[in-house]
């Protein structure tokens, strides 16, 4: 299922609640990918894509645009605070982040690591984003990696 920004919130640290509380009442509530998580603040990426499982979504694909003009250094930046608070909630091992900006398209694995390109200088053909999308599906559908 693709999420069109979706809201992402921190998880919730294991100390960070009550355990003679609810967690509702600590300001505490779940997510949809069954993690605890703290309502203050949130992250809005431009698309998420999950697989819909019995008990949880679990993240396999998060996507970020930027318009012509925008700096890699900005925009990787905003990716990895993605990446660490997805990471956090226990993605599929396919799990890829991909950053599109100025006609080109960087993958990240839920490490932060940059999947390498010629030159470094990212992908610029739909050939290459749909085999980022075919391996994913792969994995996923094809049973390979967990799906946690």
């Amino acid at each position: 299922m693709v999420k069109p920004q979706p809201k992402i919130r921190r998880s919730a640290l294991p100390d960070d609640g009550d355990d003679n509380q609810p967690f509702e009442d600590e300001g505490l509530s779940l997510d949809s990918m069954g993690t605890p998580v703290i309502r203050d603040s949130y992250f809005e990426p431009d698309f998420i894509i999950v697989h819909v499982g019995d008990n949880r979504d679990v993240p396999l694909v998060c996507i970020e645009v930027k318009k012509e003009g925008g700096t890699y250094q900005s925009a990787g930046t905003q990716l990895h605070e993605y990446i660490e608070v997805l990471a956090a909630k226990d993605p599929h091992d396919e799990f890829v982040a991909i950053l599109v900006l100025d006609g080109k398209f960087y993958c990240y694995s839920i490490h932060g690591r940059r999947a390498p390109t010629p030159g470094g200088d990212g992908w610029e053909t739909a050939d290459n984003l749909e085999g980022v999308f075919e391996k994913v599906a792969k994995g996923v559908l094809g049973g390979k990696g967990k799906r946690r």
